[in-house]
């Protein structure tokens, strides 16, 4: 049902968010991945969308041990810390060394 409902409302990117958990959930990261790529497009400057991205780009290079999804993730992870105003993401930052390690 919700595949039906984004054919028609592409700009939605709670449901967007809620598909990628329901496949998350599914460990299906090929189309979580998907689902992130088509939120950054709706709110490229939104940092939780690019570190939810990363962190499913990680999940995914750790299962089928991909390095160029490595690669992706350590930018979207250096981006998410980028966008962050205020305090610096520690989730990000984290996640970037745990990328630049596993590299």
């Amino acid at each position: 049902m919700l595949n039906k409902f984004i054919e028609f409302n592409q700009e939605d990117s709670e449901a967007w968010l809620e598909l990628a958990d329901i496949y998350l959930s599914k460990q299906n990261f090929t189309k979580a991945i998907y689902c992130f790529e088509e939120m950054i497009l709706n709110q490229p400057k939104n940092y939780l969308i690019n570190l939810r991205y990363a962190e499913t780009l990680y999940s995914s290079a750790r299962v089928c041990d991909n390095f160029e999804e490595l690669q992706l993730a350590r930018k979207y992870f250096s981006h998410a810390a980028i966008l962050k105003i205020g305090k610096p993401c520690a989730r990000a930052l984290l996640g970037l060394v745990q990328t630049c390690q596993r590299i």
